[in-house]
């Protein structure tokens, strides 16, 4: 049994040499230019559905070498993934802690399709949007909308259709589906599969559907669609409040402190002569044992931001007309970008917390990662 290694460049270097040897004559992907992707987990079984990692955006340079779909979950999983080999490739036997049990099972698709190869075995593509997800073998189908994104002004109705794909029955409209938005119940698609929803406020939805059968089996992958109310033009990312990201507005930062941030931040760091700990275990995260308190939970490799520079004296701010985060720590002030990848990994906003690499706080807030 596999399992991805703790330090980031290490389990790259192993993911790909454990991978390019299960290949054998397979063909063997090299980048030539970077190939830039998107990865989402879905855990969609009777006694537990939800996302179990939000969509995140991974980019790869031709030095990175085999680029499959599993290769790209194990950059961003880390040791939360195990997978075994057999006589079609490779299959995971556990991810997230949730085990393939024989009646549901680790599935994956590539821009709705369901590939006829093992992940190990699928060459990824710039633009690809690959989802990994739990269900059940024999009565399931992976689901989508047609829609990944849409917008709407206040009172507009936003269409969407639910399509399933199975590998024995192919393409076909998923009737009878509970469609929620936020978590809520929004509405039931029709025997097209479509369904129709309006919204009273402006903000940021997310829109996802679950069907069941007679004896309560998921039948359906948790698809998704996030759909954007107001203003903002057509195809944008929704914005996300402040009080969601229970941020404080930041007042503008002097330019000069923003252009040497990065540097004093890693002079204070390598000043330290005893280096501050961080530890992740699972969902909790500590210093010095004591616990860092965060209502939301790491997801891999992606840590509470907030949570954790303040818990190390901090003060983080929002700056909402430019959507970056502003971090003032030991005299010096450093900022980034949600909508910049970090790492080759983009900053996500889970439940108006911001999730970035554990790997960013090492390097800008100078302390010691022990991620178990």
């Amino acid at each position: 049994m596999k399992t991805a290694s703790v330090s980031r460049k290490f389990m790259r270097f192993a993911a790909a040499a454990l991978i390019a040897g299960l290949l054998l004559s397979a063909h063997v992907a090299y980048a030539a230019d970077e190939v830039a992707v998107t990865v989402r987990v879905e855990v969609c079984a009777s006694e537990i559905e939800k996302t179990a990692m939000p969509k995140t955006f991974l980019s790869f340079g031709a030095e990175e070498g085999v680029f499959s779909a599993l290769y790209a979950l194990a950059n961003l999983a880390g040791d939360e993934l195990e997978y075994d080999t057999g006589e079609y490739g490779a299959y995971i036997v556990s991810l997230f802690g949730i085990a393939d049990d024989g009646a549901n099972s680790w599935m994956y698709s590539v821009n709705d399709e369901i590939p006829m190869v093992s992940s190990d075995q699928y060459e990824l593509k710039n633009g690809d949007s690959v989802v990994f997800y739990y269900l059940s073998w024999q009565v399931g189908s992976y689901s989508y909308f047609d829609l990944s994104e849409a917008s709407a002004e206040v009172g507009e109705t936003v269409a969407l259709t639910l399509n399933g794909v199975h590998f024995m029955e192919g393409l076909f409209p998923v009737a009878g589906a509970e469609v929620t938005v936020n978590g809520e119940p929004a509405g039931v698609t029709d025997e097209s599969g479509k369904v129709e929803l309006s919204f009273d406020e402006a903000g940021g939805y997310a829109v996802s559907a679950t069907a069941r059968d007679e004896d309560g089996l998921i039948t359906i992958s948790r698809p998704y669609c996030y759909v954007t109310i107001g203003e903002q033009a057509e195809g944008a990312e929704a914005e996300p409040e402040e009080n969601d990201l229970d941020l404080e507005e930041a007042d503008t930062a002097p330019e000069e402190a923003l252009l040497e941030g990065e540097t004093e931040a890693a002079e204070t760091a390598e000043a330290n002569e005893t280096a501050i700990v961080i530890s992740v275990d699972g969902d909790a995260m500590s210093i010095g044992g004591d616990a860092i308190e965060s209502d939301v939970k790491p997801v891999g490799k992606l840590l509470p931001y907030r949570a954790a520079a303040e818990a190390l004296g901090a003060t983080v701010s929002w700056v909402r007309e430019t959507r970056t985060v502003v971090t003032e720590y030991n005299g010096a002030a450093f900022e980034f970008c949600v909508d910049e990848p970090i790492d080759g990994v983009a900053p996500q906003i889970v439940d108006g917390r911001v999730l970035v690499p554990a790997s960013f706080i090492t390097d800008m807030l100078g302390v010691v990662m022990d991620i178990k």
